[in-house]
């Protein structure tokens, strides 16, 4: 049991790792697509109406929040989790239910099916070129709006 929760503090560790690597990239890689982000927040909590959010990082303007999950390996389970989320998001956090809320996702490790299947949920999938934060996906894609 100990050594379970070594790991799982590890993989913490390794999550918060991911969000300060890929937060200060967050406003770059938006405004390519046309979406001028304003403020970025990490580790967003909020309780409402007995649901629960935990938001890895919040990029905010005027008219869209974007809601990115970031993890060390991530897997179909986290994509699950985060579409998830976003069904429930303007109900917790409603100070945002005038915007437009996009996903995007994020991993150190991630596996062509997960790439994927982020992409058919209308998910942005971020990733790293070099030293740089880039988006995957192609500009064809369309992100689904919550």
């Amino acid at each position: 049991e100990k050594a379970c929760n070594q790991v799982n503090a590890l993989a913490d560790k390794w999550g918060r790792f991911v969000e300060y690597f890929v937060s200060p990239g967050i406003p770059k890689v938006f405004k390519a697509r046309g979406i001028a982000l304003v403020s970025v927040h990490r580790r967003v909590e909020a309780k409402r109406d007995g649901k629960e959010i935990e938001v890895d990082i919040l990029g905010v303007n005027d008219e869209y929040v974007v809601a990115v999950e970031a993890k060390s390996t991530l897997g179909v389970d986290d994509v699950k989790d985060h579409l998830n989320r976003l069904e429930i998001f303007k109900d917790v956090l409603t100070e945002y239910k005038d915007r437009k809320v996009i996903g995007a996702v994020t991993g150190i490790v991630m596996e062509e099916n997960v790439i994927k299947f982020a992409y058919r949920k209308g998910l942005f999938i971020l990733g790293q070129s070099g030293d740089t934060l880039v988006i995957l996906n192609d500009d064809k894609f369309k992100p689904k709006i919550w």
